[in-house]
């Protein structure tokens, strides 16, 4: 094992199998983007070692035509990094709809038009497989909300 410190880069270590495991202890990390950035004149290459819940995926990006050196090239970069960044969180993170999920909710039992207009506007907004009085009380309607595709 390497330590990382000024020869890093001057040893023998390829960067896509280095473990960082220096880094990440020193700052206790559990899900981490370590990024390193190659500059060739104007060319941009990103090596990034990705670890989100203990998956660790490693990606390359290539970024041609880029001055770093002029602030707006800069921002396109970092905008491109960040849009890159979240697509890879939410594609970890999709929400399978084959799954059912239920909930309750307690609505104002005061108001019938109320809660007439809660019904068709969820109904309308998210794919509802059943939609039931659980119980009411003086104050609520506590409705039994069923959500996925089964």
């Amino acid at each position: 094992m390497h330590g990382f410190n000024g020869n890093f880069l001057c040893s023998n270590v390829h960067l896509e199998n280095y473990d960082f495991i220096e880094v990440i202890e020193k700052y206790n990390l559990k899900d981490y983007i370590i990024m390193i950035i190659f500059k060739k004149n104007q060319e941009i290459k990103i090596l990034n070692k990705i670890n989100f819940s203990e998956t660790m995926d490693v990606k390359n990006l290539k970024f041609n035509n880029l001055n770093l050196n002029k602030n707006d090239e800069l921002e396109k970069l970092i905008k491109n990094l960040k849009i890159i960044y979240e697509n890879y969180w939410k594609s970890k993170n999709e929400i399978n709809t084959s799954v059912k999920l239920s909930f309750t909710v307690s609505i104002n039992n005061s108001d019938n038009s109320e809660i007439y207009k809660f019904e068709n506007t969820f109904i309308r907004c998210v794919d509802v497989h059943d939609m039931k009085n659980q119980r009411r009380t003086f104050l609520s309607l506590y409705v039994r909300i069923s959500i996925g595709t089964f």
